[in-house]
């Protein structure tokens, strides 16, 4: 994962669990803290870990994909719910990221 999807995958992170603390977004996705950790600080996650933390706070995988850079905004049209809250909030699109 590229620099700029570290970035896009931490501010949904933040956005989606409103700034919940690592702890409870752990406890909450059951991903283990440390690889809760690793994926915030490096971007570093598998599919299955980031699917579970969409899950967890009741979003689409395939949003969370799109944030990462593996579907293309194309890809993820008309998947992702149009009533999606990080979208909503304003503080960045998930369909039009770069």
């Amino acid at each position: 994962m590229d620099q700029a999807h570290r970035d896009d995958l931490k501010r949904w992170i933040v956005t989606v669990t409103n700034g919940a603390q690592q702890a409870d977004i752990a406890r909450r996705s059951g991903i283990k803290p440390a690889a809760l950790s690793t994926l915030i600080k490096a971007g570093s996650a598998g599919p299955s870990q980031l699917a579970k933390l969409a899950r967890a706070y009741g979003r689409s995988p395939v949003e969370v994909f799109r944030v990462a850079g593996w579907l293309t905004s194309d890809e993820a049209a008309g998947i992702i719910p149009q009533d999606s809250a990080a979208r909503d909030s304003g503080e960045f699109d998930l369909l039009n990221l770069p």
